[in-house]
């Protein structure tokens, strides 16, 4: 049964830690260049239609990056939801350009994430690792429009693997801030028309459709 009140977003936030932690934040598009380094922020999760008011989970991310050279950075972020609910949250990324842009191809950048969680317990750790594939095109000196995918690995009963296909735009504001607008179906190839989510936002019963928000500030040597 699905429940219309203002708990609704409550529950919806646990059920997506547990459906796709791996994918809870906006996509890492390009590397940054060498030397340059960069603050990140990112907010929103699934969307849960039939609560009231209807939401985008607000899960929230803040992390940092680093350029070691031209085609690689590395950095890390702390999952700040998670810690309201005495859960410590964090991942270190590597992000390395595969193809850089050439007229009409895009430009493809890969990451690898590890993610952990814990509450002081053995038995309340998880560690999830992930890897993101990434093709960006310029539209104008200011913009790059992306689309990607997203895979987690997760472990339970057994060895599941998560898929989430990715869209969006990164729009530069100013001369270090840009702001990101991510679309994501979260767990695309898992069956969620049970549980927390009862297949609100899912397609044809899978996954859940997720809107993020994200914030790059950039420090010394941005583009």
């Amino acid at each position: 049964m699905r429940h219309r009140n203002r708990a609704a977003p409550l529950f919806a936030l646990l059920g997506a830690a547990a459906l796709a932690v791996g994918c809870s934040a906006t996509a890492i598009v390009r590397p940054l260049p060498r030397g340059a380094s960069a603050w990140t922020a990112s907010v929103g999760g699934p969307w849960v239609p039939n609560s009231v008011p209807t939401v985008v989970i607000p899960y929230v991310t803040v992390g940092w990056q680093r350029g070691v050279t031209d085609d690689l950075t590395v950095g890390g972020a702390v999952h700040a939801t998670m810690a309201a609910f005495g859960v410590a949250g964090v991942d270190l990324s590597a992000t390395r350009r595969i193809l850089a842009q050439d007229g009409g191809r895009p430009e493809l950048a890969g990451t690898l994430r590890g993610t952990l969680f814990t509450n002081g317990s053995g038995s309340g750790t998880r560690f999830y690792p992930s890897v993101a594939l990434v093709g960006s095109w310029e539209a104008g000196p200011r913009t790059l429009w992306y689309v990607g995918a997203e895979a987690m690995a997760q472990s339970g009963t057994g060895p599941t693997l998560l898929v989430a296909p990715l869209a969006g735009v990164q729009r530069r504001v100013g001369s270090r801030a840009a702001l990101q607008l991510e679309a994501k179906w979260m767990a695309a190839n898992i069956d969620t028309r049970r549980g927390v989510f009862e297949g609100e936002s899912s397609v044809g019963g899978r996954g859940a459709l997720a809107v993020q928000f994200g914030l790059v500030l950039h420090r010394g040597g941005a583009r």
